[in-house]
């Protein structure tokens, strides 16, 4: 019995030993692992703070390249003295394209069969060529500098002109930027432009930079004043150009939140007919939406998006109504409707009208080509 005692004794103090030493083991493995989880956090930290210094030295050289291709392209130009100086803090300079007035949503079209995609561009409504000289002014320290309310009257001449015009719009913007930075009537303005040359870049950093500039624009303009009906539509255009960057999930997010700026713009400015034909762009592609692509957003949203294309005819028709003849892409999605709808005459009819319009730039040249393709498809089925 003694021996049984020592013997559990024994045995218990082995255990004890065992466990006694397994927790130590076990505190100092924990010990070790939580100082390998500090280190491998700083150096995360370490890493991510040293990607944040590339990325601006990045987009700091992105900005430079751009002002000095900018400069040789516009070379003949530069005999305005003192009006377009470059400046290398102001915003990025690079963004992609904006193709017609605004396609928000643009899905498997099923006539062209791309893929889905939602996209922003600018469907200018008549141009014109500005021809105004530029209005230099001396104020304080900043010599050469616009007052604001004629540089915003300049930049809203210029953007009605052609593709060279708008180039001269973003320099024009961007060397008054840090003076206006805090106006919100600047900054939508300079979100206009940005997303206003974003059609006319040709590498995907460039059209990322301007659709990102874009945004942030428009953004810190709605911080500034939220009642304003052209804040909240080139917010709702640069969020377009931006999807183009975005996985499909956020793409679809995105889309919706779109959306809402474009109602409200609407409600705050019931005459805009860009604003009809960018809400009938968002209804078109709805429309196109897959069978998979509405699941998705059903898993998005507890009310996914909906829409008829009767619904996107009404709004390219008000928009035809609010400017008529002045807006090729309304034109062409007019007849993309009518045919997704049977009637083949009328798409021919609003494809000709179409192509009657003037091209004054990309993005009109563009959707020209897009009708004579249509056109050529629907000819034979004329009745």
């Amino acid at each position: 019995m003694l021996t049984d005692d020592l013997t559990i004794k024994q045995l218990g103090v082995s255990f004890s030993l065992i466990i006694g030493g397994g927790i130590v083991v076990y505190l100092l493995t924990q010990q070790q692992k939580n100082t390998t989880k500090r280190q491998v956090l700083a150096l995360k930290n370490e890493v991510l703070s040293l990607r944040s210094l590339l990325n601006e030295s990045v987009k700091e050289l992105t900005r430079e390249i751009e002002v000095l291709r900018l400069s040789l392209k516009k070379d003949s130009n530069r005999d305005r003295e003192g009006l377009y100086k470059h400046s290398s803090s102001t915003t990025l300079r690079s963004v992609e394209s904006f193709t017609s007035a605004c396609d928000v949503l643009q899905v498997e079209d099923r006539d062209t069969g791309d893929g889905l995609q939602f996209e922003c561009g600018t469907s200018h409504f008549r141009h014109r060529q500005v021809e105004s000289p530029p209005i230099s002014v001396n104020g304080g320290d900043h010599v050469g500098k616009y007052p604001l309310d004629k540089l915003l009257n300049r930049a809203d001449d210029l953007h009605l002109g052609n593709d060279e015009d708008r180039e001269e719009s973003l320099r024009l913007m961007q060397d008054h930027e840090t003076l206006y930075d805090e106006e919100s009537g600047f900054l939508w303005r300079l979100a206009r432009t940005h997303v206003s040359v974003y059609d006319l870049r040709v590498s995907h950093e460039e059209r990322h930079l301007h659709a990102s500039s874009a945004v942030d624009c428009a953004q810190r303009a709605l911080m500034l004043c939220t009642d304003s009906s052209d804040i909240y539509k080139w917010l709702a255009i640069s969020l377009g150009a931006i999807t183009d960057f975005l996985p499909t999930k956020q793409k679809i997010e995105t889309g919706w939140t779109l959306r809402d700026h474009i109602d409200r713009a609407i409600e705050l400015n019931e005459k805009d007919a860009i604003l009809r034909y960018i809400r009938g762009r968002w209804f078109y592609g709805v429309c196109q939406l897959t069978w998979i692509e509405r699941k998705l957003a059903a898993t998005l949203f507890a009310k996914p998006p909906s829409a008829k294309i009767e619904q996107a005819l009404e709004e390219f028709q008000t928009a035809e109504k609010l400017a008529p003849k002045t807006n090729k892409s309304n034109q062409f999605y007019l007849a993309k409707c009518e045919y997704e709808m049977g009637d083949v005459d009328a798409a021919l009819e609003w494809l000709e009208k179409a192509l009657d319009l003037p091209c004054t730039n990309k993005d009109d040249r563009d959707t020209h080509r897009e009708c004579e393709a249509m056109l050529v498809r629907l000819q034979p089925r004329r009745r």
